[in-house]
């Protein structure tokens, strides 16, 4: 996918997450590649923008490494330990689950909210935080 082929510019940090949950306000090509990849939509979704910067900031997991394929010029992933060659990026079907949740989650909550509106012992509780 689109992270094998960019994953050369990944920084190798921790991926501990966000510095905050605000989009971001400039969108590399590549961050914007890998996030139509996991299913983001750099539009519409751009509050999950996120998600697609920490994947594009993930170290590989222990015992992964990229290889370059020398037929294609492509990059893939082999792990030794596991006796495993594969073309996605081994985190990809996280960041892609990761998203599905959310995105899911979101509309649920926005349907029970739609369905069942806050009364007002829920809102004087939300106004004391």
């Amino acid at each position: 996918g689109a992270a094998a082929d960019q994953s050369e510019n990944r920084t190798g940090d921790s991926g501990s997450g966000p510095s905050n949950e605000h989009a971001l306000p400039e969108v590399s090509a590549e961050v914007t590649e890998i996030a139509r990849e996991i299913g983001l939509d750099p539009k519409k979704d751009e509050a999950l923008m996120w998600i697609a910067e920490e994947y594009f900031l993930a170290p590989l997991p222990d015992d992964w490494t990229e290889v370059p394929d020398r037929v294609s010029d492509r990059l893939y992933y082999s792990n030794p330990r596991l006796n495993r060659s594969q073309w996605e990026h081994p985190l990809e079907g996280y960041y892609k689950g990761l998203v599905f949740m959310k995105k899911q989650g979101d509309a649920l909550l926005a349907q029970r909210a739609a369905a069942e509106p806050a009364g007002d012992v829920e809102v004087d509780e939300l106004c004391v935080y």
